[in-house]
């Protein structure tokens, strides 16, 4: 087994050790690119291999690196698709999916939002006062 694969096995016990996936889990952003370092590898590659074989995203803060599952939108930001959805269902997805989601995701659903006409927006909107969330 390589040292790469050792070390990800090793980051992804870690994070699942303190509550990943369910739970966002960060890690000492400079520890890690030292004991990277030490073995030899680009934590950054490391990184990329974590997102594309594991579906583990992340985003790097000050002092941190905050490690989350890479998951798709759930449901679609389309009105007629939310217009049909039980609230209460729908309520539970948008919670998980604010849990759970990225930087990088959240900027994709205001880009979305953005792009709708003022009628979808309105729509949405008004399913979000039903549902206690606006």
């Amino acid at each position: 087994m390589s040292v790469e694969i050792q070390f990800i096995e090793q980051i992804l016990n870690n994070l699942k050790t303190h509550g990943y996936p369910e739970k966002r889990v960060s890690l000492p952003l400079e520890k890690m690119y030292e004991v990277a370092d030490n073995k030899g590898l680009n934590f950054n590659s490391v990184l990329k291999k974590l997102k594309e074989d594991h579906k583990t995203d992340h985003s790097i803060e000050t002092e941190k690196v905050v490690f989350f599952p890479l998951k798709e939108t759930p449901f679609s930001l389309n009105p007629d698709a939310i217009k049909n959805m039980d609230p209460d269902d729908l309520k539970k997805q948008a919670e998980e999916m604010m849990r759970t989601m990225g930087p990088e995701q959240m900027e994709e659903i205001q880009k979305a939002f953005a792009n709708m006409s003022p009628e979808e927006k309105d729509e949405i909107m008004r399913k979000g006062k039903e549902m206690g969330l606006v």
